[in-house]
């Protein structure tokens, strides 16, 4: 993967993404999010009726190593387990619980 073409919808311009400015319980973490259709970007710009900005990039990948949930190797358990592992909620139950922690240990 070498440059390739990142949106991001917000209601206001950014100019350079930061990591790590979102908040810790974000689906998956502090991260800068991003979308590759303008359609996703579209939806994170404008809530509630408010105007919006999509904010594009050009990223080099280069040597990172990239987690794409839609590679083909992973499972809907693995984009579970990142929500999990990040949104805040009460869990009253024991079994609940451990079916939680089981699910962030092993996908």
């Amino acid at each position: 993967m070498a440059n390739i073409a990142l949106l991001h919808g917000t209601d206001h311009v950014i100019k350079k993404p930061e990591y790590a400015l979102g908040k810790e319980t974000n689906d998956y973490g502090k991260g800068f999010y991003f979308a590759l259709l303008p359609e996703m970007a579209k939806e994170w710009a404008c809530k509630q009726n408010t105007n919006g900005f999509i904010n594009e990039y050009t990223f080099d990948f280069g040597d990172l190593r990239v987690l794409n949930l839609l590679d083909g190797n992973h499972t809907v358990l693995n984009w579970i387990a990142m929500l999990l592992k990040h949104r805040i909620f009460t869990i009253n139950d024991e079994i609940a619980q451990d079916a939680k922690d089981y699910i962030i240990e092993y996908f």
